[in-house]
């Protein structure tokens, strides 16, 4: 069945069938976003106890610049504790024009203050949602391929769970040992029955890097912002 099916045919048929909103309830959809670390094929994005029009709208109620081009890695440090100028570029490996910028624009958004000493301390009006997302890596066959893209997604991403077509269950199951020590998930899609059958489910674990997430929250409050149809679509509860 497969071998008739595109890998974009496939999601689609993923996506548009009845069993995906009621495993993965009141998630916000999206699709195609550069992430930096790939392109997932589906991006599954949650606020705990909200619903998915919820999340879409404390996306797009947050600017997008604070989040890239650097001042997400400069946020994500000043998460801790105040820091000096010095600090921030090691940990960023930013130069200190770029890292000046950044604190100048979370500054201007009063985001994050400058004492006395002249250390960056990251402001109380930088209240920033704990959005919890989760990738996908949809392939027809290659496994091996489609979990070494899972586990970069995992720089960014608090699960990721590869899908291949039913018939390929077999070859799935044949890595679970290496999934599960990879903290990934793995499933099945049948096409015909339209049914996920998970192998591994996914471990919920913090992204391997606070630069590669507070990055990727600011590509997804583009991709909203940008109109695409593709993006921001709410599946509701199953009836």
């Amino acid at each position: 069945m497969s071998d008739a099916l595109s890998e974009e045919a496939f999601v689609r048929a993923f996506t548009e069938c009845r069993d995906f909103p009621h495993k993965w309830p009141d998630r916000l959809s999206l699709s195609e976003v550069d992430t930096g670390e790939g392109i997932p094929d589906l991006i599954l994005v949650r606020l705990r106890g909200k619903t998915s029009q919820e999340t879409a709208q404390a996306l797009m109620a947050l600017p997008a610049g604070p989040f890239l081009n650097g001042s997400g890695a400069v946020l994500a440090e000043l998460q801790r504790r105040p820091h000096t100028l010095d600090y921030l570029m090691r940990r960023t490996g930013l130069s200190i024009e770029h890292v000046r910028r950044s604190l100048a624009l979370l500054c201007r958004l009063r985001w994050a203050t400058q004492t006395e000493r002249g250390l960056f301390l990251r402001s109380s009006d930088a209240s920033i949602p704990d959005f919890e997302i989760t990738a996908f890596e949809f392939k027809l066959k290659d496994v091996q391929r489609a979990l070494q893209q899972a586990i970069r997604y995992q720089q960014f991403a608090h699960s990721a769970i590869v899908v291949l077509p039913g018939e390929r269950e077999t070859s799935l199951r044949g890595v679970s040992n290496l999934v599960r020590r990879a903290t990934l998930g793995s499933a099945t899609f049948d096409v015909t029955t339209c049914k996920v059958r998970y192998c591994v489910r996914p471990r919920i674990c913090s992204p391997r890097s606070s630069h590669a997430y507070m990055h990727v929250v600011g590509r997804l409050i583009q991709h909203m912002e940008s109109g695409d149809r593709t993006a921001g679509r709410r599946f509701p509860r199953r009836q």
